[in-house]
């Protein structure tokens, strides 16, 4: 269990890292660090470089998290805890975080949390974006709403998830928050390191 842990670990660290923004960026001729809010998002490729590029790297970066999440579940011994599945679904939301790829730049992380949660806890990934989509609309205008919408849906996300989960045995709906609530802080800490780091 140990090693199948740290090889989810590490190759869902190795998939959530693939800077798709940065690469898809690189043949419009553009540095993704380099525009907006230099982070390797959707949002900022798609306000950017335009709407079509950033679709594309929604939908990488959506990809390259179920799929970290889908190994780590494959390598999770039957009739045990996934730890294996938790462990990858961690590695890549702070492998897109923090890329070894490109310097440990990178995004702010909610599409690829989005993208390990849909092949573990659907619904609450789903609810979880939810309540992220209705804060932000009702704070987008606020100043610092939409960071604010962020963090309080973080401190959301691990209940919802173990909510979502009430018909699984409870070790593994709570290796599953557990997972969620680290998930939820490092995607936390990466918007409050964002906002108090000035822009070029």
């Amino acid at each position: 269990m140990i090693g199948a842990t740290l090889l989810a670990l590490a190759a869902g660290y190795l998939l959530g890292g693939l800077p798709s923004a940065a690469l898809l960026a690189r043949l419009r001729g553009a540095d993704i660090f380099a525009v907006g809010s230099t982070n390797m998002g959707a949002m900022n490729a798609a306000r950017h470089l335009g709407w079509g590029l950033g679709a594309v790297v929604l939908a990488l970066d959506l990809a390259k998290g179920a799929l970290a999440s889908a190994l780590g579940a494959a390598w999770s011994p039957p009739g045990a805890l996934p730890v294996p599945a938790a462990a990858a679904s961690v590695g890549a939301v702070v492998g897109h975080l923090w890329s070894v790829w490109v310097g440990f730049r990178g995004g702010k992380g909610l599409a690829t949390t989005l993208g390990t949660a849909l092949p573990l806890y659907p619904l609450g990934g789903l609810c979880s974006f939810g309540v992220l989509m209705l804060l932000t609309l009702l704070w987008r205008a606020r100043p610092g709403g939409v960071d604010r919408a962020v963090f309080v849906t973080a401190a959301l996300y691990p209940a919802l998830v173990y909510l979502s989960l009430r018909g699984a045995p409870t070790p593994v709906a709570l290796t599953f928050a557990l997972s969620a609530a680290l998930i939820a802080l490092a995607v936390a800490l990466k918007h409050l390191l964002a906002a108090r780091t000035p822009r070029p």
